[in-house]
């Protein structure tokens, strides 16, 4: 027995909804049964991913081992940072963010951002990456978006799950890919086909 959000895992589209509504319409109340769990945007929905997978590693280009904690990625940073990589974004990419967190995963007080919040993306950032055309938003941390500290408020999964259909990939180890400084390549990822679950460990 397991959490669905276990260690590297994808987040099905029916993960979180806002204000009673899910992606595509409707209520959560009918998105979900007690039996098989979600009936709409479950993670048995997703199809395998075969598509252009773009590195952003801020953490390199910042110059720094790792962001601090609570330490936004705004839109201009991810420009600049894209820049920096000599990459441009293409609808339909899998956008992976290196922040250098994944070095506190041996500390998970630490790493969940009980001591002082987590490094990710902000929503000005996820909504540019959005309109760029992503599929998919990563990162080498248990949210992809900013946190301060523990909390439910969570307005990038809001707005790409929610909003926009857009898939989030977390707990990503991202090391082994910046050795490699490759900006752009060929990106997999197939969840588990778990009826009805709201996210999948996955091997990307």
């Amino acid at each position: 027995t397991m959490s669905g959000h276990s260690g590297t895992h994808l987040d099905a589209l029916g993960h979180v909804a806002q204000d009673g509504g899910v992606f595509g319409g409707g209520r959560a109340l009918n998105a979900q049964d007690g039996v098989r769990g979600l009936i709409q945007n479950g993670i048995d929905e997703v199809a395998p991913i075969v598509r252009r997978g773009v590195f952003l590693d801020v953490a390199a280009f910042l110059e720094v081992e790792s962001l601090g904690g609570g330490a936004p990625i705004g839109a201009d940073l991810v420009l600049a940072t894209a820049q920096w990589a000599g990459v441009d974004f293409e609808p339909g990419d899998c956008v992976l963010v290196r922040t250098g967190w994944e070095r506190h995963w041996s500390e998970p007080d630490r790493y969940i951002g009980r001591e002082d919040g987590v490094p990710g993306i902000d929503l000005e950032a996820s909504i540019l990456l959005a309109e760029r055309g992503a599929f998919l938003i990563g990162a080498d941390t248990g949210g992809v978006e900013v946190s301060y500290r523990v909390e439910s408020e969570l307005p990038v999964h809001m707005e790409m799950l929610v909003q926009r259909g857009i898939h989030l990939l977390e707990n990503l180890a991202l090391n082994d890919l910046a050795s490699h400084a490759r900006a752009e390549f060929v990106f997999f990822c197939s969840p588990l086909k778990m009826t009805g679950a709201s996210g999948s460990p996955v091997r990307p």
